[in-house]
């Protein structure tokens, strides 16, 4: 199935509303969903969460490092609705896109296994404070 066309699930359409309301995020269900606001200059990039990404992020801040460096989550990912059931949760992921736009990307698993424990580190950190 194409990534696209599986992106127009009622779950995927929910996680995009929440995560606009919650944290002022647009997830990008679709690849370049957003790139004419972004283009026109009404949409930053650094609001954008690719649909990845996010998921990426919500296994990381759980310390699921192994899970976070699969190869195309979104259409991987089992039970997708987990991440709209435990907000606390979500906040940690909302907080890790945060730390995650301003550390240095690489493209060598090492590189990238390293980065979401650092994310997982953080953010684990940021909840124990906050509490």
């Amino acid at each position: 199935m194409n990534a696209d066309k599986f992106s127009n699930d009622h779950v995927f359409v929910l996680i995009q509303d929440l995560l606009f309301r919650r944290y002022s995020l647009l997830f990008e269900r679709k690849r370049g969903e957003f790139a004419d606001g972004i283009h026109k200059g009404y949409v930053t990039l650094d609001q954008t969460v690719e649909r990845n990404l996010l998921f990426r992020l919500y296994l990381a801040v759980q310390g699921d490092l192994k899970g976070a460096m699969q190869k195309r989550l979104f259409m991987r990912f089992n039970g997708p609705e987990r991440i709209m059931e435990d907000l606390h949760l979500l906040d940690r992921v909302a907080y890790a896109f945060w730390l995650y736009k301003d550390f240095p990307k690489g493209s060598a698993s090492e590189r990238d296994r390293q980065l979401y424990a650092r994310i997982y580190v953080l953010a684990t950190r940021a909840l124990a404070a906050s509490i």
